[in-house]
């Protein structure tokens, strides 16, 4: 399975991993490790249904949208 970001997506992601590095050294990387070791679980089970694959720490589901990551993103620091 090929997993590839629209144009906006990877913008905002990029953004977004400023922004936090920004506020913290080292936040924003954090969140982009977080971002790429989701993407690797929908590519390790595609069968899957994503709210599975996606939880935050808490095993609350998050969706698959850039968004949503980022508003249920809670940084361990």
């Amino acid at each position: 399975m090929e997993v590839r970001f629209l144009d906006v997506a990877q913008q905002e992601l990029d953004e977004t991993v400023e922004y936090y590095n920004n506020e913290s050294q080292g936040l924003g990387d954090q969140f982009l490790l977080e971002v790429l070791d989701c993407l690797q679980r929908v590519k390790q089970f595609p069968e899957a249904d994503g709210r599975s694959l996606l939880t935050a720490a808490d095993g609350e589901p998050d969706a698959f949208l850039m968004a949503s990551l980022i508003r249920s993103w809670s940084p361990k620091y």
